[in-house]
């Protein structure tokens, strides 16, 4: 199937090169059309009907948010890709909250918007097969086995409203009287890999782990495997029965004779979660929550593993928004050590398994770009291009999927605090020993023409770090302290001297006698005339 994009971004030149990267990618997508802002996007829409949308967030007129907005009220279905610049990160998070399956920052990287674009084309997929459950009649469901059961799991998991009666009268066709229920997720680890190979080589695997998944579990009547049309990289397979004892041996040798055979035959990296029992229909979704929760102990233990709900660790007392207010303020204050350690609690608690369990998946995405906003911002401040060395997927999120351990992703993290703080200070000096040196440098050329951009690059740090410092360690900025400094100065000129006051104001820095006098009464509450007037008052009275 062709799938049809539309592009809508105000600069002509990202529009073409967005074209030029699914031609030279050789990515079979029908361009309906380019819109230069929100408003012409939506009038194209109408027309063209296009199955997914790769939108700017910030265009004249009307902008990428506004457009999501739109275009949700008239076609639910339409898939977006949002681009965004490091500067519209705080836009990126809203555009999650709004649903969208992926977003890129500029400059756009080849590798990041291939695989935003096959999630596309998978979504779209899954999404035409969730809707077909969902608008089928009770009597119109297929005979196959596997897919009679597909459908009607997903409709109890996933339908919204679900009606109770007509979901046990399905049941009961399908001749499930037992009283008790298990599930396992089969989370597929390699294709999160797959994505960025390309949707063939993602089917190929996903048909093949199906397959093999029912030719060992197809001499068990009660146990059934199906897609689950939330996730693409997973399959759900439920086993009812009405002996525990019965069901649990039989049920963790089938998932053990799966994995091994699935790993070591196909080399392919599967990872298992299995619920705890239980009864009725009417607690699937709990059951479901329960496998999800065994799944994701991936993220602290590893991939390729089989987890069981019954043997896991809860975590309590999960405080990440506070976490970040903190996180948010120890970047603000430069606090090196304390960042790190911040840090490090956020990440290990975002991606606990309990908190993923929680959450859905574009909340936690949501929570991860909060922290990386704040490491934005830092950088900004610290005058440290990312770009320079981060790849757009680590400040997106997408690295998420890349790494096996919770360890490694936290190893990552740090280090890229590390480097911006190493790219925006010395290496070898704290904050108060630059201040001190600085701050002696002053005391002695303050008649100097000095600048923070001249000093802070004799220093080798940012004029914004070196601006923050100044406030941290002595309480004023660059310029009120050279300012308090001259001006100290300038009244011991006057008191102790006869020099005229235009030589004063030349000698201690000031190019301009009238900015002299501003300053000076700003910082003594007279002019330099009253001033000098008073001390030889006070000294012959």
């Amino acid at each position: 199937m062709l799938y049809k994009v539309i592009i809508v971004d105000d600069e002509v030149l990202v529009r073409k090169g967005i074209i030029s990267k699914f031609n030279n990618n050789n990515i079979d997508i029908e361009i309906l059309g380019e819109a230069r802002n929100g408003l012409e996007a939506l009038k194209l829409i109408s027309k063209r009907e296009p199955d997914f949308i790769i939108a700017d967030i910030k265009m004249p007129i009307m902008g990428g948010i506004e457009l999501i907005r739109k275009v949700r009220e008239n076609y639910p279905a339409v898939e977006f890709i949002i681009i965004s610049g490091y500067a519209e990160f705080e836009f990126a998070r809203e555009a999650i909250l709004l649903g969208v399956t992926d977003y890129i920052l500029k400059p756009i990287d080849d590798e990041v918007f291939i695989t935003a674009i096959n999630r596309v084309i998978i979504n779209i997929e899954n999404k035409n097969r969730h809707d077909d459950i969902f608008t089928k009649k009770q009597g119109s469901i297929c005979k196959n086995r596997f897919y009679n059961m597909e459908q009607i799991i997903n409709y109890v998991l996933f339908s919204q409203g679900t009606d109770t009666i007509n979901v046990n009268e399905l049941w009961k066709n399908e001749e499930l009287k037992h009283n008790l229920f298990l599930m396992a997720i089969v989370h597929i680890d390699t294709m999160e890999i797959d994505c960025y190979k390309g949707y063939e080589n993602y089917k190929k695997n996903r048909d093949l782990i199906k397959q093999k998944t029912i030719d060992i579990i197809k001499k068990e009547s009660s146990i059934y495997i199906c897609e689950n049309y939330e996730d693409n990289t997973e399959f759900l397979i439920i086993y009812s029965g009405d002996d525990k004892t019965c069901m649990y041996e039989t049920f963790d040798k089938l998932l053990i004779n799966l994995h091994r055979s699935i790993t070591e035959i196909e080399k392919i990296s599967i990872t298992i979660g299995k619920s705890d029992f239980v009864e009725d229909i009417k607690n699937f979704a709990l059951m479901y929550r329960q496998a999800t929760l065994a799944l994701n102990q991936r993220y602290k233990y590893g991939y390729g593993r089989i987890y069981f709900y019954n043997k896991i660790n809860k975590i309590k007392n999960i405080r990440i928004n506070q976490l970040i207010h903190s996180l948010a303020a120890c970047l603000e204050q430069n606090d090196f050590k304390k960042i790190k350690i911040c840090a490090k609690e956020i990440i290990e608690q975002i991606f606990s398994p309990d908190y993923l369990a929680v959450l859905s998946k574009d909340e936690i995405k949501l929570l991860y770009s909060q922290v990386m906003n704040e490491i934005v911002k830092f950088s900004t401040r610290m005058e440290v291009e990312l770009v320079e060395f981060v790849r757009s997927e680590i400040i997106s999120g997408e690295v998420i999927r890349r790494f096996n351990k919770n360890d490694e992703f936290i190893e990552m993290f740090i280090k890229l605090l590390t480097d911006i703080i190493e790219k925006g200070i010395p290496v070898g000096f704290d904050s108060k020993s630059i201040i001190q040196l600085i701050r002696r440098d002053l005391d002695k050329n303050y008649n100097q023409d000095l600048t923070l951009d001249i000093v802070s690059r004799k220093y080798g740090i940012s004029a914004k770090y070196c601006s923050a410092l100044f406030k941290k360690e002595i309480g004023m900025n660059f310029i009120e302290y050279i300012n308090h400094i001259r001006i100290k100065e300038s009244r011991s000129m006057l008191e102790d001297t006869e020099i005229d006051i235009s030589n004063i104001t030349h000698s201690i820095g000031y190019n301009n006698i009238n900015y002299f006098y501003k300053i000076f009464k700003r910082e003594t509450g007279i002019t330099p005339i009253e001033y000098r007037n008073n001390k030889r008052r006070h000294l012959n009275p």
